[in-house]
């Protein structure tokens, strides 16, 4: 009698220890954050070391994004992340948090190591907004050679569009304390308007430093 009590709470314990093992939560490995925090981070020295990824779908994207963010939706972010700076911290946004911690989870199971997930998303976010398409990814510079690609928007692919640096292009070129553009017109009458928030690798580029 007394070893089937022993055998009883043995599996009792067992079951329960299970149990606790199964039921507790495994590290997200991303940090969620709410809106007062997103507005710090905004008007902090970080923002220029911040990326900000949009994975709602186009439509509402274009409804009204907050300045800066990169439209890429969620369905391509698996095939897109080659498209997302590594170097960056990555704030994921979409409308009520639930498709961005499904983007921040996939960007750490890819090795992004900064990521932060706007847990409540634009259903919080009562700061301005910007309407239209999203500018990236438009363009990118080798910061090697200076050479300039551009992107299809069908596709994704990129073409390179000059061998030849960058600068010999150039239009226009600026750099404030908020950061760097530059216009480039090229013979074949491509223009191309490069932007810090819209172009990857702009900050690498001597250039513009």
């Amino acid at each position: 009698m007394r070893s089937r009590i022993a055998v009883v709470v043995l599996t009792i314990l067992v079951i329960l220890l299970i149990g606790g093992v199964v039921g507790r939560s495994e590290t997200p490995g991303y940090t969620d954050v709410d809106t007062e925090r997103v507005k710090e981070l905004l008007s902090g020295d970080l923002r220029y070391e911040l990326m900000l990824l949009d994975v709602r779908q186009p439509d509402e994207y274009e409804e009204g994004h907050i300045e800066g963010a990169i439209s890429i939706p969620l369905g391509q972010l698996e095939s897109r992340l080659t498209e997302i700076d590594r170097s960056k911290a990555i704030l994921v946004i979409c409308f009520s948090g639930f498709r961005s911690a499904r983007a921040a989870s996939t960007l750490v199971a890819a090795g992004f190591e900064r990521v932060m997930n706007y847990a409540r998303g634009m259903s919080s976010w009562d700061g301005p907004v910007v309407m239209g398409k999203s500018p990236w990814p438009a363009a990118k510079i080798s910061g090697a050679t200076g050479e300039v690609s551009v992107q299809s928007p069908s596709d994704f692919s990129w073409e390179l569009v000059s061998e030849l640096p960058f600068f010999l292009y150039a239009l226009d070129m600026v750099k404030t304390g908020e950061g760097s553009s530059a216009t480039l017109q090229f013979p074949d009458g491509t223009m191309v308007v490069l932007k810090e928030s819209s172009v990857l690798e702009i900050s690498r580029s001597a250039e513009l430093d």
